[in-house]
């Protein structure tokens, strides 16, 4: 039957093919997954399309996984930037030794609620200045901030993610614009 995109849940992101032989390098987060023998899906034009994970070593902070039907750098560089998804009611069936299923769901779900707003810019509506786009969110605390990284990668801010102060957010085209209180961008800088 077919996997529709609502029964995954992210687990991770593909970022760049990794070697000849079409590895694919995931930053799992958390890292609590032992994929090897197990299908993952990304969806390519709309659609879920299921891989085999024929092998997985650890390189780093990622794993490579060889997905069976890719066979060479430039095939798996479709996935390059795709979330990795698996079947959120099977998830029990990837979990390493030593991690608790439940516990992992509720990271896993805790931490895609703010998952649409990474890469967002981020504009002050008095000057129309571009701040940087959000890189993270903090949720850790009460007050929930945004890490936002400026375009040339020299500053960082942390936002507070306050209601009042949100003018307009444009999702379609990843812009959120700001009412910044006179002086505060200057606090808020790393």
């Amino acid at each position: 039957e077919m996997i529709l995109q609502e029964d995954l849940i992210i687990i991770g992101r593909a970022s760049k093919p990794h070697g000849i032989r079409g590895e694919v390098a995931v930053k799992f987060s958390p890292d609590a997954f032992d994929m090897e023998g197990k299908f993952v899906f990304f969806i390519i034009d709309g659609i879920a399309v299921p891989f085999l994970v024929e092998e997985e070593r650890f390189k780093g902070d990622s794993s490579l996984l060889k997905l069976k039907g890719l066979e060479s750098e430039k095939q798996a560089a479709i996935l390059t930037n795709l979330p990795v998804m698996i079947e959120r009611d099977r998830i029990v069936e990837y979990i390493a030794e030593g991690f608790d299923a439940e516990d992992v769901l509720a990271e896993l779900e805790a931490g895609h609620e703010y998952g649409h707003l990474v890469g967002v810019e981020v504009i002050d509506a008095g000057s129309g200045k571009i701040i940087g786009k959000i890189n993270d969110v903090d949720d850790s605390t009460e007050n929930i901030l945004y890490q936002v990284i400026s375009i040339d990668g020299n500053e960082e801010y942390l936002i507070p993610a306050a209601e009042e102060m949100v003018v307009d957010f444009d999702e379609e085209n990843k812009k959120l614009i700001i009412n910044i209180p006179e002086g505060l961008l200057d606090l808020w800088k790393e």
